[in-house]
Parts: structure tokens; C-alpha cells; sequence
């Protein structure tokens, strides 16, 4: 009778930061479910490590050393220049997460140094991947999400007090992506000296940009928004606003300590769950649909299809 093949995963944290929310019962759960005894364990912050800050990495390292025996490796992609190198010493992990970071700059290294191949092939060898908030996104087919001037307007106004240059930046790269339709009540916006009449300004509630990006598609025909309702750019508002746009994907909002179990068996999906939760209960990953959402609880599966 032949040996069953060996089973992989995929998993998909809400939360941008280890630990985060005091939800590290959840990140140890799914270390254990992967099955690895002392895992070769590689962590790739896709951001700058500032030493005067508490980062990621550190967060990450507190957290889930004490599992393995074996050295957590630390990939700073920005700092990489030998790519051959890379992926000879990313093949020896047995786990590899890809943290938290800006989308854009993460997906755009991925695919300029081929790496997107180079995973799908590294996982298709039975490796396990990890994604935390922008990390988790980078697995789906696509990154997609809808800004609303009002991140832009929360952004001008923590810039008041800041240098005219840094201002005069903002303003000119903002104004070259505002919709031309909205141009002058935006330079209108700039006039503004006061940081309550600036967010209130009747812009906010309009859509500013749709962004969809090529990702690494892991899992068939899924785009997701971490942080979900934690986040002023994770709002239910959000998620509708991208399923109008993109209503040929299926959309999951998933929040902060809740994460997406993917298992799969000779590269195919075979099962999809919801692991962990928040600690607050209303909270919960949901799924957004053109009229209607569904809630999704802790242990529930997925038909992903």
C-alpha cells in the first residue's frame, strides 16, 4: 500500500506584529499543528530594523525560539544583494515567514528578483509559509485595497508641525495620484490649519485610489485585509469599497490574533480553517460578499473551492 504524501501548510495571521494583542497562544498552536519537531525556522520583517525600537524580529525571536533547538535565522531583504545566496539559505528552513512590511516595495522585490517562483517551488518540496499582515497578503493571488481620503487627511494633519519640505513632498505626490475630479477641494484641504476641520473635511469619505498588485498565489481565488476593524485602513467601509472594485475575488477581513489554516497535500488545497480569535469576541475574520458578509469563528472551515 503506498505512504500517504506528506501534508504543508499555509498560514494567515491578521495581526502585523508577534504577539500581538496577547494572542501568542494562537502563533505557538499553529507552530505545533505544522508538525516539525525543532524546526529550521527563517523570519523576513519586510521593513527597516531601527535598533532603538522594538521590531518584529525581536518580537518574533521572544516568542517562538524556546520551540526549536535549532537558530532562527534572520532574512533582511533590503540588505540582500546575492539572490542565488538567498535562496540556498532560505531552502534550508523547514518554516519561512514573511512579516510585516509596506505591500508595494515586499511584492515588487519578490517579483523583480524572481522569488516568486523560487517559493513556489520551495513549498511544492512539503516547506511550510507564514504570513503575518502584509506577509499573509503577499500569499494570495492579489494585493487589493481601496484607500479613502481619509488617511490621506490623518496624514496632513499629523504633518502641520512638520518641515515645509516634508510637507511640499506629500502634497506633490498625493496631488499627482488624487483622482483629477477631486484635485481642487484636496488643494482646498492644504490651506487648512486646524487638525479637526481638516478630518472632517467632507473629502474624508471619498474613495481616493484602488490598488491591485500581482501576488504570489498560494491560495486559489482569496484576497484578505488584516488588522480587520483594529485599523483606520481596515474598516468594513474598506472591504465593501474593494469587492464593489474586485468582485471576482473572494474577500476576507481577518483581525488581529485570528489567522487562516490553509492544508494542503501534493500542492493542492484540501482544508481551510479559522484559527485563534481576538480577544475581543465581536471581532471575528468575515467575509464580504457584493450585499451580505458571513463570520467566521474560531475552528470553522472555509470552502475555498
Amino acid at each position: 500500500m503506498p505512504a500517504k504524501s506528506k501534508k504543508n501548510y499555509i498560514v494567515q495571521f491578521g495581526s502585523g506584529k508577534p504577539g500581538e494583542m496577547g494572542t501568542s497562544s494562537t502563533e505557538l498552536e499553529v507552530f505545533d499543528r505544522l508538525g516539525v519537531k525543532n524546526p529550521k525556522i527563517g523570519f523576513a520583517p519586510f521593513h527597516h530594523i531601527l535598533h532603538e525600537q522594538v521590531n518584529d524580529w525581536s518580537l518574533f525571536l521572544d516568542l517562538v525560539q524556546p520551540i526549536t533547538k535549532k537558530k532562527i535565522e534572520l532574512f533582511e531583504f533590503h540588505k540582500e544583494k546575492d539572490m542565488e545566496s538567498l535562496k540556498k539559505r532560505i531552502s534550508t528552513c523547514d518554516v519561512f515567514v514573511l512579516g510585516s512590511g509596506v505591500c508595494e516595495p515586499y511584492l515588487e522585490f519578490l517579483f523583480s528578483n524572481r522569488l516568486n517562483d523560487f517559493f513556489m517551488s520551495y513549498f511544492r518540496e512539503g516547506k511550510h509559509l507564514i504570513g503575518y499582515s502584509a506577509g499573509s497578503i503577499s500569499l494570495t493571488p492579489r494585493y487589493i485595497h481601496v484607500a479613502f481620503f481619509r488617511e490621506v487627511l490623518i496624514h496632513w494633519a499629523m504633518l502641520l508641525n512638520a518641515s515645509e519640505a516634508q510637507r511640499n513632498d506629500f502634497k506633490e505626490g498625493i496631488t499627482l495620484e488624487c483622482p483629477p475630479e477631486y484635485r481642487e477641494q484636496l488643494k482646498k484641504v492644504f490651506e487648512l490649519k486646524e487638525p479637526n476641520k481638516i478630518m472632517t473635511h467632507p473629502l474624508a469619505n471619498k474613495e481616493f485610489q484602488g490598488i491591485s498588485m500581482k501576488a504570489l498565489g498560494f491560495i486559489p481565488n482569496m484576497v484578505m485585509l488584516p488588522h480587520f476593524n483594529e485599523a483606520i485602513h481596515a474598516t468594513e467601509e474598506h472591504m465593501k469599497a474593494a469587492v464593489r472594485r474586485y468582485s471576482r475575488y473572494r474577500h476576507f477581513g481577518v483581525p488581529n490574533g485570528a489567522a487562516i489554516f490553509h492544508t494542503f497535500q501534493e500542492s493542492k488545497l484540501m482544508q481551510t480553517e479559522v484559527v485563534g480569535s481576538n480577544p475581543n469576541p465581536k471581532l471575528l475574520v468575515t467575509e464580504f460578499f457584493k450585499k451580505d458578509s458571513r463570520v467566521y469563528k474560531t475552528g470553522e472551515k472555509i470552502e475555498l473551492g
